[in-house]
């Protein structure tokens, strides 16, 4: 926590926003999504550097969302943040609704069932370890 910053205690429910770069950067989000957890796992910040957004804290409530794509639309608001603007965008099938995220998830499954990953799992170490090294 810096020097200036308020407890998070003292911040006033409402103006809790998770998409401070800081807080990650500190490690203090965990903190963060804890109390949210506890006092408003469905939390909406009216105000950020990037507009209003809901929070959805819980494992239940997450899968809920994640399920009803009748009711919550990854295609109306998205998933993250901030939206990518130019060459940036990219079309991405987990934000996608149905029926086109069903049929390219077809497709996708079977590279990545876990026999499939267990015969690349060596591959995959090699390129993580040179990534971090």
């Amino acid at each position: 926590m810096t020097f200036n910053q308020p407890r998070l205690g003292d911040i006033p429910l409402h103006e809790i926003d998770v998409s401070q770069p800081a807080l990650y950067q500190s490690n203090e989000i965990l903190d963060y999504f804890a109390r949210l957890r506890a006092e408003a796992p469905v939390h909406f910040c009216a105000e950020s550097p990037y507009g209003a957004y809901w929070s959805v804290t819980r494992f239940d409530d997450i899968v809920s969302v994640d399920t009803q794509q009748d009711i919550y639309s990854s295609q109306k608001g998205g998933i993250q943040i901030v939206d990518l603007e130019g060459e940036l965008k990219r079309v991405n099938f987990i934000n996608m609704d149905p029926p086109d995220h069903g049929w390219r998830r077809k497709v996708v499954s079977p590279a990545v069932a876990p026999m499939n990953l267990a015969l690349l799992e060596t591959t995959i170490r090699t390129r993580v370890c040179e990534i971090l090294d």
